[in-house]
């Protein structure tokens, strides 16, 4: 039983830092009876399942997708496993199992990452990677719009006129160092101590470039062919 949908509500900071909704949803499952003690032991069984297959400390060393799965498949299990009981909750109370399903994963997973330390270990994991990745697409795009800018206004100010192909690729390498060094203290936000690297610089700087193609490939071909 796959369940991916649930990571879409589960990355985020809103699971973790809106108690409200988090206890308006506790508070649903306290209302059927049962429910609540069902979500208790579905935790239990999953936390343990983490907790043998694997610890904070590993977790480190997985891949997004790696921690993504473990979790995936330890709610899944632990539903899977507990299908007949859920099946007795949902008698009593007169809801659909479907209704029930759509809660439970979620639900589990928010206890869990609350309550399991494994389980919190590996959200950490793949949440702080998308934050990650979501920051740094946004840079990228900012950088590019600024260096394509910069580099139409060497062409319109004269600066290419009379150059070589390899002057215009100085030229523009200087302008992209000092913008580069400008946003060093984002870059330092966006990645922390990585941000002062060569390797970090390189793949970043790669990632612009590649982007600027996309969004300015005329004005790149100014570099080659300045008028």
């Amino acid at each position: 039983m796959k369940r991916t949908f649930f990571l879409m509500l589960l990355v985020g900071s809103a699971l973790l830092s809106n108690t409200c909704w988090a206890t308006s949803s506790l508070a649903v499952l306290d209302t059927i009876p049962g429910q609540s003690q069902l979500v208790k032991q579905l935790e239990s069984d999953a936390c343990r399942q983490l907790e043998k297959g694997s610890s904070p400390a590993a977790v480190a060393g997985y891949t997004v997708t790696q921690a993504q799965a473990m979790l995936e498949l330890a709610i899944s299990t632990s539903i899977d496993k507990r299908r007949e009981q859920i099946k007795a909750v949902v008698k009593r109370s007169g809801n659909g199992e479907d209704k029930l399903m759509a809660q439970l994963p979620t639900v589990l997973a928010l206890q869990l990452v609350k309550n399991c330390t494994v389980a919190r270990a590996l959200y950490n994991r793949f949440q702080g990677n998308a934050a990650l990745e979501a920051g740094e697409t946004s840079f990228v795009q900012s950088f590019s719009a600024e260096l394509c800018e910069q580099l139409n206004g060497l062409h319109t100010k004269g600066a290419f006129k009379g150059k070589t192909p390899e002057q215009r690729v100085e030229l523009f390498h200087q302008v992209f160092l000092q913008s580069l060094k400008t946003r060093g203290p984002q870059i330092m936000q966006l990645y922390g101590p990585a941000g002062n690297s060569s390797q970090t610089v390189a793949a970043l700087s790669t990632k612009v470039f590649q982007q600027m193609q996309q969004q300015c490939a005329e004005s790149i071909m100014l570099l080659n062919n300045a008028k």
